[in-house]
This record gives C-alpha cells, sequence and structure tokens, in this order.
C-alpha cells in the first residue's frame, strides 16, 4: 500500500492500517486522526446560537435529537422546543419549532461552541467494531505514536 488509506470504513480497515502503523509503513498521527473523527461521526454537532448569563441553559436551532441525560460535552436536565418570537425568522424555518432550550447540569465550559448530542447509530456499530475493540486499537496507535515522537526528539506529556 502506498501512502494513508482515503477511506477507512470497517473494523478490517482499521486493524489493517493498525498493522501498517506497527510495521512501520503508515504514519500513527495519520491514524489517530482518522480515529478521531470516527469518535466526532458519534455525535451530532448542534451549534449554539444563544447562552444564558449563567451558562446553565442553551439555545439552539431545534434539535429534535436532544432529550435529558448524557450528551458528548454537557449533561442535559431539560429539553424544551419552542418556535421563533414575532419577526424572527429563524433559518426560514415556515412551521412548527424554531429553536431548542437545553437546561444543563452544570455550567456550559468556557469556549464551548456546540452541544454533542449523541447520534441514533454509532459508526463503530455501522463498521462492525466493538468500543471495547475501538479503544484497544487507539490505545495501540497511541503507543507507537508516542515511540515515534521519542525516536524523533520530541518532547511528549
Amino acid at each position: 500500500m502506498r501512502g494513508f488509506p482515503k477511506r477507512i470504513n470497517t473494523a478490517q480497515d482499521i486493524e489493517n492500517s493498525l498493522e501498517l502503523v506497527q510495521a512501520g509503513q503508515l504514519d500513527a498521527v495519520q491514524l489517530q486522526e482518522a480515529l478521531q473523527a470516527i469518535e466526532r461521526r458519534a455525535f451530532l454537532h448542534v451549534p449554539i446560537v444563544e447562552i444564558a448569563v449563567n451558562r446553565r441553559t442553551v439555545t439552539t436551532r431545534f434539535c429534535n435529537e436532544a432529550v435529558v441525560g448524557e450528551a458528548g460535552n454537557v449533561t442535559i436536565t431539560r429539553v424544551t422546543h419552542r418556535e421563533a418570537p414575532e419577526g424572527d425568522e429563524a433559518g426560514g424555518m415556515e412551521v412548527g419549532f424554531a429553536y431548542t432550550d437545553m437546561v444543563l447540569a452544570a455550567p456550559l465550559p468556557e469556549g464551548e461552541t456546540e452541544i454533542l448530542i449523541p447520534a441514533e447509530t454509532s459508526p463503530l456499530v455501522e463498521m462492525g467494531l466493538g468500543a471495547a475493540k475501538f479503544t484497544q486499537i487507539n490505545k495501540a496507535v497511541e503507543v507507537v505514536a508516542v515511540e515515534a515522537m521519542r525516536m524523533r526528539g520530541v518532547a511528549t506529556v
């Protein structure tokens, strides 16, 4: 194989890439980035349009998937959907709800610009890969990446 694969669609693709990384034929950092991209697909990235002063209530465009419970980066304690106020175009929505308000268990951390809502289907399930195996592969790639950086004289944390 020449270079990093353009697509990683199955568990076998990940395992083959890991073998190539361990053999020194692929860059571990590239595989780490690909694994992080797979992890990001586990969530709907819902942009926040308004944050309350206490940072415990956030407003997003309508998000039917928002539910009470653990999200990727916050814990949601209450969800309400509402229509746009008079004169608000709400992104061109003509009927139905325009906004979703979420009350959080703790204040939203500074710098957060989106709420990570768990996707209906896990990318790992779609790939035929269990969470434990994915974690194991992630750790193996990290070990190789750290070793490669050490060999190049790059400081690691």
